[in-house]
């Protein structure tokens, strides 16, 4: 977990953005830690820095996150609002120990990492500190940026990309397969791409309307192949929508609700396990957020993916001033 603690940042730096892009900025400091059986370790940070963040834990309980360094640099602040350190990816063990420090790619500066997966193969993204935001909510600030992944003995792979200059890996499975996204010079909007070693980085596809297709950190992508993300979507009065893969095509994860329980739409679907089980968000019907668990059920084993289903969720339900807020925090644009 990461978590703002009460101390005053020194240089006065907002680095886990927990107040999110829409309120004044806390400049507290970040930690990361372990919580364990009812016992919270603080993992320590770099030699220089004051800040760390974590994004996810893998079956072995090793960390994957970032941490800021001792160098100071004034171009962060352009991307990361009130950044003056640079900051780069670091792998903790189970014991809050750090067990590698990773580097970015040749010719840049920074570089963070979010998933790591039960191989030790970790990914993420690496750029100028000026050019790649901080994550989470500094990254949609990102004018350029390389998708990576870092092997078990810290060699670093660039993934390529889909040709718009900003590509950012999110999401590994244990079969090494990556997920991310990246702007596409097709049609200016953000795509999901799939990497795997024998077909290098291939476009997963735009939901029509979108601005953005997501894949998103840290678990979207299972050992079975399947994949889960969300959109942003300007003109819908939700702001997007739950998303799952049908090959390289994203699918309205809406629609295969057969029965819709207390939620009339579907915002968002942020993991995957591999029972198909999905990690979600979504608008009850009476307008407010809450999270959801999606089980397949097509009458198939439990450990089956979802099929098309017969029934759609409920008409549409206005949102409640806090949904609708939330919503807009997330998403970072506006809907009718």
């Amino acid at each position: 977990m990461g978590s703002e603690i009460a101390t005053l940042d020194p240089n006065g730096e907002d680095f886990g953005q927990w107040e999110g892009p829409f309120l004044p900025p806390t400049h507290r400091v970040t930690r990361g830690a372990i919580w364990r059986n009812g016992v919270m370790t603080l993992l320590p940070n770099l030699p220089g820095g004051n800040n760390a963040n974590v994004f996810w834990i893998n079956n072995l309980g090793q960390v994957s996150g970032n941490a800021e360094n001792a160098i100071p640099d004034s171009s962060c602040s352009i991307v990361t609002p009130f950044q003056v350190r640079r900051f780069q990816p670091v792998i903790w063990g189970a014991n809050g120990e750090i067990q590698r420090v990773l580097s970015p790619l040749a010719g840049d500066t920074v570089a963070f990492a979010l998933t790591i997966n039960d191989q030790g193969q970790t990914v993420g993204g690496s750029g100028l500190c000026s050019t790649i935001g901080l994550p989470p909510f500094a990254i949609p600030n990102t004018t350029a940026a390389h998708a990576v992944l870092w092997e078990k003995d810290g060699s670093i792979r660039y993934l390529g990309s889909l040709g718009g200059g900003v590509d950012i890996a999110n999401s590994i499975n244990n079969r090494g397969e990556v997920l991310g996204g990246g702007l596409s010079p097709k049609d200016g909007t953000i795509h999901a791409f799939l990497w795997t070693r024998q077909t290098g980085m291939l476009d997963y596809g735009a939901f029509p309307g979108a601005v953005a297709t997501v894949v998103g950190c840290c678990h979207t992508n299972n050992d079975r192949g399947e994949i889960v993300g969300f959109s942003f979507e300007p003109n819908n009065p939700y702001f997007g929508r739950a998303l799952i893969w049908q090959g390289a095509e994203p699918k309205d994860l809406n629609a295969f609700v057969r029965d819709p329980g207390p939620f009339v739409h579907l915002t968002g679907a942020f993991s995957i396990n591999d029972a198909g089980e999905i990690v979600c968000q979504g608008v009850t019907n009476t307008g407010e957020l809450h999270a959801c668990l999606a089980v397949p059920n097509n009458g198939a084993k439990p450990a089956e993916s979802v099929s098309p289903a017969t029934r759609q969720l409920g008409s549409h339900m206005p949102l409640s001033d806090n949904a609708r807020e939330l919503l807009r925090r997330r998403f970072g644009i506006r809907g009718r």
